[in-house]
């Protein structure tokens, strides 16, 4: 039984800060004695482990008001709407993050990693964690049996690597850690409109770099490098999802083009060329 249906008035010890976020990270509301917690997009009941609203990216095959796939210790919801982030105090990460959660392509990464999408036995998260490398994707077997968790190494994966990626196995879990961290700069000649597309865009690039990580995974059984992804994501489908988008945040990097167009005559087609592909 919840503890807020056993004692309604639970309070810390003397001299310990209360910590608003409890359950599964979502902050308490304690509000007219309501006892709820109080996520971005949803409000959780942890007396019935249900959300108040329905879910708003929908998994067809789960209840509306269902929360954390009903698996609370495999899988946190801190925003009421699935995938992890861990972006702290950076709201302009959590701009881009949101600005690239707003479109089709960043909807169609999220109904597939959520609990109960097609690969959401695998673990995606977002962070900014400033001791990695900026805008860098990392693949990790997750073993249950010693907890234990090792990066994906490039080439043939044994066996145990592909059943988790299939999420045939209770033994491990593939999980990825994605490190964006918006490197917005006020005295930049590029205006924050331009700056938070540009990185809105990186967001996107990393999305398929997990994307192409656990289609080599799952249809090849191994993990290709850095550059075998740039050299698919330059032209076809990932590149046009790229362009897509960008094309799709015009009034963002408008202003910026114009004053390229009007200093060295850059075309609209060189400008969106030089966002998107802007990866070694």
């Amino acid at each position: 039984m919840p503890i807020q249906k056993l004692s309604p008035n639970f309070e810390a010890p003397v001299g310990v800060e209360v910590n608003n976020y409890q359950y599964n990270g979502i902050e308490l509301v304690e509000d007219f004695g309501l006892q709820v917690n109080h996520a971005l997009f949803r409000t959780l009941d942890p007396q019935t482990g249900r959300w108040w609203q329905i879910d708003p990216k929908p998994t067809y095959n789960i209840s509306n008001y269902a929360a954390m796939a009903n698996n609370p210790i495999r899988y946190s919801d801190v925003l009421g709407d699935t995938i992890r982030t861990h972006f702290g105090n950076n709201s302009h990460t959590v701009h881009a993050y949101n600005l690239w959660m707003s479109t089709e392509e960043g909807a169609k990464f999220a109904k597939q990693y959520k609990e109960g999408g097609k690969y959401g036995h695998i673990l995606v998260e977002f962070t900014d964690n400033r001791m990695f490398e900026n805008g860098t994707t990392q693949m990790y077997y997750v073993d249950k049996r010693n907890k234990s968790t090792m990066v994906v190494p490039y080439g043939k994966l044994p066996n145990d690597f592909i059943n988790a990626g299939n999420g045939e196995t209770e033994d491990g879990f593939i999980k990825f850690i994605v490190n964006v961290d918006f490197p917005y700069s006020p005295t930049g000649y590029e205006n924050f409109g331009t700056q938070l597309a540009s990185f809105a865009i990186t967001v996107q690039h990393e999305s398929q770099h997990v994307n192409i990580f656990v289609k080599d995974l799952l249809t090849q059984g191994v993990r290709n490098t850095k550059d075998n992804h740039h050299t698919r994501m330059r032209s076809g489908k990932l590149f046009a999802e790229r362009e897509r988008m960008l094309r799709q945040f015009k009034p963002f990097w408008q202003e910026t083009f114009e004053k390229r167009k009007r200093e060295n005559g850059k075309s609209e087609r060189d400008f969106i060329d030089d966002i998107i592909n802007e990866f070694k």
